[in-house]
């Protein structure tokens, strides 16, 4: 049998014609592999099925069958519950560095009433807070916790630590007292400027006074040229306030041109609530009092009463006997 050997030709590119392949043997490059033509791409016939295997479609209850089975285990996920507080009563104490925690208003402002002037505000929250004059203002959209240090400014050895839990209750007015600390200054002594005082008790009528006054007090703030004082003994100038069942404790001296305030502190002794009467607070220099935040106080519960007495008292010898009594006799 004869073989017929092929000579492979490389045409030079100007023997070359259009559509002609150039093609190079292995003898003629050596190391590189031969270059032909491109074969035809072919399609590959379908994979046969396995045998005992059929091709079915998706069948929807199994899938809604896998979509419950995902479901379940995300639900057997454990998701901490959101805690919910209640409001707090209208006065609260707290010892200082200790944490209290209460309920707020979502969506709406609360009020804190420090007993602080000038408080700093520590917190790492992202709720709107702003402060004047010793009252904390704060709302909030998001039911995360705020929590706040509060203390006054170059003071931060008495603080308050709070916790505020957003829900959708009313909106929160609360006034927070820290154990033991006295305002204004270290020593718990401010002294009365008279002029100041007397500009103040003059510039509006002496009922709107005391009702001013009382309200600033009520705010944590001491009147302008007032003078304030800690105090641990019944003032002479308190008067017998006959309630039953309530304990009184005088602790503050607010002092003025012509009237002194005494700030108490009292509690309900009873086993059932009760409603507070100022009016039982009886004495010649008694100008007026009241009760703060609230009259009405259930067992246990305590709140501040104000005493407005006269500063300058006319003796028993200067008064002028009462019409209503026995007169002066014959």
């Amino acid at each position: 049998m004869f073989v017929a050997a092929v000579q492979a030709q490389v045409l030079a590119p100007q023997d070359m014609k259009p559509g002609a392949a150039a093609v190079a043997t292995a003898s003629t490059l050596p190391g590189e592999r031969p270059l032909g033509v491109t074969p035809e791409p072919r399609t590959l016939p379908a994979s046969p099925a396995p045998q005992g295997q059929v091709n079915r479609p998706l069948n929807p209850g199994a899938l809604q069958q896998v979509e419950m089975q995902a479901q379940a285990a995300a639900n057997q996920i454990p998701v901490r519950p959101r805690k919910t507080l209640p409001a707090p009563p209208p006065v609260i104490e707290v010892q200082s560095g200790q944490n209290k925690a209460f309920g707020i208003a979502l969506s709406h402002v609360n009020r804190i009433i420090t007993p602080f002037r000038d408080p700093e505000i520590k917190t790492t929250s992202v709720a709107t807070i702003s402060a004047e004059r010793g009252v904390i203002y704060v709302s909030t959209l998001l039911q995360d916790e705020i929590a706040l240090m509060v203390y006054e400014k170059g003071d931060p050895f008495n603080a308050i630590s709070i916790t505020m839990v957003p829900d959708a209750i009313s909106p929160v007015s609360v006034k927070v007292n820290v154990a033991g600390y006295v305002a204004n200054t270290d020593t718990g002594h401010s002294v009365a400027n008279g002029d100041l005082a007397r500009g103040w008790e003059s510039d509006q009528p002496f009922v709107e006074v005391v009702k001013s006054t009382f309200r600033e007090i009520a705010l944590g703030r001491v009147p302008e040229g007032y003078g304030f004082q800690a105090i641990k003994r019944v003032p002479a100038q308190m008067p017998t306030c006959d309630i039953p069942g309530v304990e009184i404790a005088p602790q503050q001296l607010i002092t003025g041109n012509a009237m002194v305030v005494i700030v108490s502190r009292i509690t309900n002794r009873n086993y059932k609530p009760i409603s507070v009467d100022e009016s039982k607070c009886e004495s010649p220099a008694v100008i007026g009092a009241a009760t703060w935040p609230s009259q009405k106080l259930g067992p246990g519960q305590s709140a501040e009463l104000y005493v407005a007495v006269r500063q300058h008292v006319e003796t028993e010898g200067h008064q002028r006997p009462s019409l209503l009594g026995t007169g002066v006799s014959n």
